[in-house]
């Protein structure tokens, strides 16, 4: 997973105008569990490709920069997400 990850950011500083690239990136990110890096890769990739069909998804999952007032984040389920995110971080995913 280390070396995937490195490999993705390598690929990001040699092209970092390529929406696939960022996407790779934050593929990559998101599987060594570092959300927010994963989510400011998709950012990046949809800026810059505004049909960058990946990134669009993901954003529309949870990484969105529009996600003030949803309910994993502000609502019932905030603490709930909370807790996923974090099990995700730590690789304990039975949590």
């Amino acid at each position: 997973m280390a070396r995937a990850r490195r490999a993705a950011v390598r690929g990001a500083s040699l092209a970092p105008g390529d929406a696939r690239v960022q996407e790779a990136l934050a593929r990559a990110e998101f599987r060594s569990g570092d959300i927010d890096a994963a989510g400011e890769a998709y950012r990046r990739a949809a800026l810059l490709d505004p049909r960058a069909e990946e990134a669009h998804l993901r954003l529309g999952s949870g990484f969105g920069v529009l996600t003030e007032g949803a309910p994993w984040r502000d609502g019932s389920y905030a603490r709930l997400f909370a807790r996923a995110r974090s099990a995700w971080a730590e690789g304990d995913l039975d949590a």
